[in-house]
């Protein structure tokens, strides 16, 4: 019996040593996605903090903070996955979703377009504690709902609306 018990606390110790060395795994937290509608031309995603460039396609789901690039002649649109809020992003433009969270108090989608042109059209949030924001690198909108182009040129730092 002795025998039997220490081989049942030998094995346990080694089990917690390996989870503590190599962590315990998480599920992913179920979060908001941004789901791509349409791709015309070369389309390009970066994982948040990877720096590998993978083609996007149609219907392929993203998180917030993966980076979008439109080549030249190309466009994409992208939809947040629980609104009617979508952004089509023109040729030779470069965006992220830099906040895609939902808390007790609302939803909150901030987007950052670093250069070219986008479109947005964000359904509205009348009566909701939901928050929209477009950046730029020098200026932020709020958006309450509403459609609206914006773009940014990083030629002569300045943006349109």
């Amino acid at each position: 019996m002795k025998v039997k018990g220490t081989k049942w606390l030998c094995m346990l110790l080694a089990v917690i040593l390996i989870m503590t060395t190599f962590g315990i795994p998480q599920a992913e937290a179920a979060g908001r996605t941004a789901i791509i509608r349409t791709v015309v031309g070369d389309v390009y995603i970066t994982k948040a903090g990877g720096s590998r460039e993978l083609r996007a396609y149609e219907g392929m789901t993203r998180s917030k903070e993966d980076r979008r690039r439109t080549a030249a002649d190309s466009a994409v649109t992208v939809a947040v996955a629980d609104r009617d809020d979508t952004v089509t992003l023109d040729a030779n433009t470069e965006m992220y979703i830099s906040e895609l969270n939902e808390t007790e108090g609302g939803k909150k989608s901030r987007l950052r377009v670093w250069a070219g042109q986008m479109a947005v059209k964000a359904q509205s949030m009348f009566g909701s504690s939901d928050e929209m924001e477009v950046e730029t690198p020098n200026a932020t909108m709020g958006v309450r709902g509403t459609f609206f182009v914006t773009q940014f040129s990083p030629e002569y730092d300045d943006t349109w609306i």
